[in-house]
């Protein structure tokens, strides 16, 4: 036989691939292994994921915790900006809610009161306050000024304007009890004025009042059981501040977390469950049993939402269950069609071929071969999902087709908040954040989750 001793330099060394290192050096794992480490390389899904954690654990644990139910109502502090402690407040009786103004009495008319000649009159003299400043109401006295005939009050958030006039007293009287809407830590600038038949006189010097919150005894005792008239008692604290009937934000926003969630989860789950039954059936089959399944869907798919929404709630009333109803009665046939995909494109496989020549049953081959196979489709479909059951209902509920009032939801929390957003802007900003940050973290998660499980995408960047 002869030896064949080909020259060295008819081979060329060629450079092996990063890739095709990796394969080889790679430590054997199973697909849900390599999936999950994988997914923990890409830290953006990974911190998308923890938020979408610790936003479900606050949404079954804070609303227990906290010391105010969703609904409870504090119509004393309504609007509260957020805080992280409570207000001193001073608790008063039912005696701070009356007045008697105080009256002099006038014997002699002054010189000049009844002449159609008489001079302007001076501004009053010594405004100053009579007590403490409450929210509950404000008393300011002033001294007699001879030649008015009555007193105009003025209160204003300015040091430099009168503002709007609170009422008109007569000459006679000399103080005034302010009991409109006062805010706690505020300042209000107070002035007065004296008139006769000229006009007004000028302005007294601006009284600077900043009110201090004050609560009846029945309102403090469910606070703290042992207030008594005259204490001062520390509120609780409001982190993400009250709405417009004093209810805490942060207790509604959690609750309307859980609703939320359970429908985000919870639609999905069932109508994707569906979809693969569904699906399933119509790609295996194909042929007219697939044209017919699929016109089906069709159908379905091509019936809005609102409509769905709109005529369940006439039969059935509105509640989560009838939104959870409407969002799977229409939401199913979207799954389906991509299941139904997946399930064309596998069964034309060769181990699934092979189960048929073994005469694998129906059952069997679904189950075993082709479901565990579609899963990572199902599981992205899943993740996807979610954030858009979730936006469905808070948009639903804003309108007024989801969730009502009193039950608490991102929709309707957020449609109370739009209501004063350009007084109070964090009634609206807040459950808005949530909104968008919950979506923003399901879409990031489920597109790392699809990443993770495609093994075709591995090492690509």
């Amino acid at each position: 036989m002869r030896e064949i001793n080909p020259p060295a330099e008819l081979f060329v060394q060629l450079p092996v691939k990063r890739h095709a290192v990796e394969i080889i050096s790679r430590p054997s794992v199973s697909y849900w292994q390599d999936a999950w480490q994988r997914l923990r390389q890409n830290k953006v899904a990974i911190v998308a994921g923890s938020y979408i954690f610790f936003l479900t654990l606050a949404a079954l644990i804070l609303p227990e915790v906290i010391h105010y139910q969703y609904d409870e109502q504090e119509i004393w502090n309504a609007h509260q900006t957020p805080s992280l402690s409570g207000e001193t407040a001073k608790v008063v009786g039912e005696n701070h809610l009356q007045f008697e103004p105080k009256i002099i009495e006038i014997t002699n008319e002054p010189e000049g009161i009844a002449g159609s000649f008489d001079p302007p009159v001076s501004s009053p003299h010594n405004l100053r306050l009579v007590g403490d400043p409450l929210t509950v109401g404000v008393v300011v006295t002033w001294d007699k000024m001879e030649g008015a005939q009555g007193y105009r009050v003025h209160r204003s958030r300015s040091a430099d304007t009168l503002g709007l006039p609170l009422e008109d007293v007569s000459a006679n009287q000399l103080n005034f009890f302010d009991a409109s809407a006062l805010e706690s830590s505020a300042n209000y600038f107070y002035f007065v004025t004296a008139f006769n038949s000229f006009g007004d006189g000028p302005s007294t010097k601006a009284l600077e009042v900043r009110p201090i919150r004050a609560l009846t005894l029945q309102d403090a005792l469910k606070i703290n059981p042992e207030a008594k008239i005259g204490e001062t008692i520390t509120t609780n604290a409001h982190i993400f501040g009250t709405d417009y009937l004093g209810r805490d934000l942060l207790a509604r926003i959690m609750v309307g977390a859980r609703i939320s969630l359970f429908i985000g989860f919870g639609a999905p789950l069932i109508y994707v469950l569906v979809g693969i039954i569904y699906g399933s059936i119509s790609g295996y089959f194909g042929g007219l049993i697939d044209d017919f399944m699929m016109r089906i869907t069709d159908i379905v798919a091509t019936v809005p939402e609102l409509l769905v929404v709109i005529l369940l709630q006439v039969v059935m009333g509105s509640g989560v269950v009838t939104l959870l109803i409407a969002l799977v009665a229409v939401a199913w046939a979207r799954s389906a069609r991509q299941i139904r995909g997946e399930v064309l494109r596998l069964r034309e496989m060769e181990f699934v071929q092979a189960a048929l020549v073994l005469g694998t049953p129906f059952r069997k081959i679904v189950f075993r071969h082709l479901l565990p196979n579609v899963m990572s489709t199902v599981l992205v479909v899943l993740t996807l999902a979610v954030p858009s059951a979730i936006f469905t209902e808070a948009f639903l509920s804003f309108i007024g087709l989801g969730i009502s009032p009193p039950m608490a939801s991102w929709g309707t929390v957020t449609k109370d908040g739009a209501q004063v957003f350009l007084t109070y802007p964090h009634e609206l900003l807040i459950p808005s954040i949530m909104i968008c940050l919950t979506m923003l973290a399901f879409n990031l998660f489920g597109d790392g989750l699809r990443d993770a499980l495609d093994p075709k995408l591995r090492g690509v960047s």
